[in-house]
């Protein structure tokens, strides 16, 4: 299913018949469709909209960027048509960095908040907006065009102790083919100007008395489950807010069974 948006054609997987409305972004490098593997725990609570982000799955994005204002345009869109006036997001990995992006835009009518062992809580040199600014931006893009240059730094960058096993991994396979380098280095070079702003989120989350529930995979190398402790501790001391760390046995890539499962549960106890 498509969502025509400007020039653009937004894909998205849509299921469910619950009563309310769940938006659902995915990380990086997996697309809408992996949502449905989620489907028997979210199917009676929600009509679920996952969208493929720009430059993943089937999403036709005809610029080489995109902002904040596109996807809070398009959720609005999406919001509108299906004639819903109140909505909850889930996000994955990357997903977290698109709705912390938009999320003093959409915080008024949201009611429940699913972050997915999300990028953005913890502290990371590529969120540095002084050392990744447009010049440093435009010699990633060289290198990134370069297989060799991008292989011998991402082997230096693991022998230093900067990348685990799995992330050097994970961007070997990314720099590994053109079309896969030209889809990382446009959706990085898009996430800059997603602001990285906690101590806003965390106000607009207690303000509007937002539900948030935070899941980790209890063997996740890539994203620290510590961030999302530290992040939750501080909302609830001193925001009173209500909300909840949970983990599943399983690692980042944990949009499957044992997560469905998790959900199911908790959903069945609200």
């Amino acid at each position: 299913m498509y969502l025509q948006y400007k020039k653009h054609r937004i894909h998205y997987t849509k299921f469910g018949t619950g009563p309310k409305l769940l938006i659902v972004f995915h990380g990086f490098g997996d697309k809408s469709e992996l949502f449905l593997r989620l489907k028997e725990g979210l199917e009676q609570t929600y009509t679920v909209v996952a969208i493929d982000a720009p430059f993943h799955g089937e999403t036709e994005w005809n610029k080489s960027v995109f902002y904040p204002r596109d996807i809070k345009r398009i959720v609005n869109q999406f919001r509108q048509e299906l004639g819903f006036d109140r909505f909850s997001v889930m996000a994955h990995s990357m997903g977290g960095l698109f709705v912390m992006g938009i999320f003093k835009y959409i915080a008024p009518f949201v009611d429940e908040l699913f972050l997915l062992a999300p990028a953005g809580l913890q502290k990371s040199v590529i969120y540095n907006k002084v050392l990744f600014n447009y010049p440093m931006r435009q010699i990633f893009k060289w290198t990134a065009s370069k297989p060799r240059v991008s292989n011998r730094l991402l082997n230096y960058s693991k022998k230093m102790g900067w990348l685990d096993r799995m992330t050097h991994l994970f961007f070997s396979k990314q720099l590994s083919d053109e079309m896969l380098r030209r889809r990382m280095f446009n959706t990085w070079a898009s996430l800059f100007f997603f602001p990285r702003r906690l101590q806003q989120f965390r106000r607009l989350i207690r303000k509007y008395k937002i539900e948030l529930t935070i899941y980790y995979g209890e063997k996740d190398s890539l994203t620290p489950i510590s961030a999302g402790e530290k992040f939750i501790s501080r909302l609830n001391r001193r925001h009173k807010a209500k909300a909840v760390l949970k983990t599943v046995n399983d690692g980042h890539f944990f949009i499957r069974e044992p997560l469905n499962k998790a959900l199911s549960e908790d959903l069945n106890k609200k």
